[in-house]
């Protein structure tokens, strides 16, 4: 999937909302459709929510991407191994790196996303 670390990511306008200089294997890890391909959950990455947050996608602005009932969601992109870091959303839906990659906790956890065909 690639990792990123925080510190190494510039925001589009200043509030963690799009990244701006995403590149190499994090910046291609994007969720394709396969015609014929097994159905299953996944997470999302940091590709993946930053192309689809925006006016008239699937997260359109920081309250449709964050939870603050059902609280952060966690991202299969790592920040680099070396810090056991990895991706999150937090409630007020902003990206953050800081997050432990085995977090167990009530304030958040894992948000499954599923392509559905109609």
């Amino acid at each position: 999937t690639g990792e990123v670390a925080d510190d190494s990511v510039t925001f589009t306008d200043g509030t963690r909302w799009l990244p701006d200089n995403l590149e190499g294997e994090a910046a291609a890890d994007l969720t394709q459709v396969v015609p014929g391909g097994a159905i299953k959950a996944f997470a999302l990455s940091l590709a993946d929510v930053t192309r689809l947050s925006g006016p008239g996608l699937a997260f359109p602005n920081h309250a449709q991407r964050g939870s603050i009932l059902l609280g952060w969601w966690g991202l299969r992109t790592p920040a680099p191994a070396s810090s056991s870091r990895a991706w999150r959303v937090t409630a007020n839906g902003h990206l953050t790196g800081d997050s432990f990659r085995a977090t167990i906790a009530t304030t958040g956890g894992v948000r499954p996303a599923i392509i559905v065909h109609q």
